[in-house]
């Protein structure tokens, strides 16, 4: 299940970056009132998908960063590694 989310969400960051009419899809869903907004704003929004490893380097990097400044902010620890999907 986790897989096929993955490989749709890569699907959707593909098809909103290069389909010409992603715009008018975002309309269609209620992201953005109209389609010359969303055109315009689709190319500057910095839709990504990271996983594997290279998410995991980040978020952990952000993980620290928030508990090198409040423990709390975390959870008053960091995650155990087991907690990252990484195929």
């Amino acid at each position: 299940a986790v897989n096929r989310f993955l490989s749709d969400a890569a699907e959707s960051v593909h098809l909103v970056l290069t389909e010409e009419n992603a715009a008018d899809a975002v309309v269609e869903l209620g992201v953005i009132g109209q389609a010359p907004i969303a055109k315009k704003a689709i190319p500057n929004c910095n839709i990504v998908l990271i996983t594997g490893a290279e998410m995991q380097a980040m978020v952990e990097a952000m993980l620290n960063t928030l508990f090198e400044a409040e423990p709390k902010s975390v959870g008053g620890s960091l995650p155990a590694e087991d907690i990252y999907y990484v195929p």
